[in-house]
């Protein structure tokens, strides 16, 4: 039985400030100290423990070798929460209603964050289960194997640029007059380090983060009619994902582009006149899912795993048919 218990008081002040230069444009600056709380499974009081049984079916195994089948993962229930000091600076043009430009930067010092932490433990004392016979006689049994929990790790730094604007291309020609461009950049660098590391270049990569996000889209709204298409593009990332037992886990998912597009119309007069109905298409490039192998608990990609592919799955356009009435 294990009982923990913990408290703690923070103060998390945060500032915005606008300044309208006029004609338009507008300058944001924002501080902040942030938290976010680790996830409850994250914190589970509980370890359990593996053994490879099979651990001579892929090297040699000679009387007299040694093999460390045991393996183990569970939760760390003395994590700490997340804490981040951020800054924020932008500079936004409004040009009219429809058309406008923005650039903005980010800084996010990390003073604690979360990661997997994967080290060596000793299962001395925990018995042989009894798939153990099928690792042939005169192989000596290590209890040292790895486990691999949730830890706090110190010190780490996410910044980057973010871009965005629209454009009504209407008010450049007649003939474009319904026509517009919307569109968004992100461009993110992350630097954590692991504080049990002793390797200056471990680094550890944020689940979830991407370096380079986009999205593009063109549309047209006029009489009624509305069609638009986009393209969202995010390159590879750390990806947490549902493994065996349904346990988490993190693999590598590779970067993905997918299109989605959409038209329809509402009626402006007559019987049914605010009746809307539209078409809607998703991925209608039918883009794949795609994960590698070769993530360690630090991120990075194993020389001897990196460029096998894991998973590869289609999952095909989803059409989507509405129909819509404003009162």
């Amino acid at each position: 039985k294990i009982n923990v218990k913990d408290d703690y008081t923070d103060v998390l002040p945060s500032m915005n400030l606008i300044y309208d230069l006029g004609g338009g444009h507008r300058l944001r600056f924002a501080l902040s100290k942030t938290m976010a709380r680790p996830r409850m499974d994250d914190m589970r009081a509980n370890v359990t423990p593996g053994f490879n049984s099979l651990v001579c079916s892929g090297q040699p195994c000679a009387p007299g070798t040694t093999v460390n089948p045991w393996s183990a993962s569970g939760g760390n229930p003395n994590l700490k929460p997340w804490m981040a000091k951020a800054a924020d600076l932008a500079y936004e043009w409004y040009v009219s209603p429809a058309t406008y430009v923005s650039v903005a930067g980010f800084y996010k010092k990390l003073d604690t964050y979360i990661y997997s932490q994967t080290g060596k433990f000793d299962f001395t004392g925990i018995p042989l289960p009894t798939t153990a016979t099928a690792i042939p006689a005169g192989i000596t049994i290590s209890p040292i194997g790895q486990i691999t929990l949730p830890a706090n790790g110190n010190g780490g730094v996410v910044k980057g640029l973010e871009f965005s604007g629209a454009v009504d291309l209407g008010q450049f020609a007649d003939l474009l007059q319904g026509f517009g461009m919307q569109g968004s950049l992100s461009l993110t660098k992350s630097n954590l380090n692991p504080t049990t590391s002793t390797d200056p270049k471990q680094k550890v990569r944020i689940p979830g983060l991407s370096g380079t996000v986009y999205n593009v889209t063109g549309y047209y709204e006029r009489g009624g009619f509305q069609a638009r298409i986009s393209q969202r593009y995010r390159s590879a990332f750390k990806g947490e994902v549902v493994q065996l037992f349904a346990t988490r886990g993190f693999t590598e998912i590779l970067a993905d582009k997918q299109v989605d597009a959409q038209i329809g119309y509402t009626f402006q007069e007559g019987p049914m006149e605010n009746l809307g109905l539209l078409v809607q298409v998703n991925n209608l490039t039918n883009t794949p899912y795609r994960t590698r192998l070769g993530l360690d608990g630090g991120g990075t990609k194993t020389s001897g795993g990196g460029a096998l592919p894991e998973t590869y799955e289609k999952y095909g356009r989803q059409i989507l048919f509405g129909v819509n009435y404003r009162f």
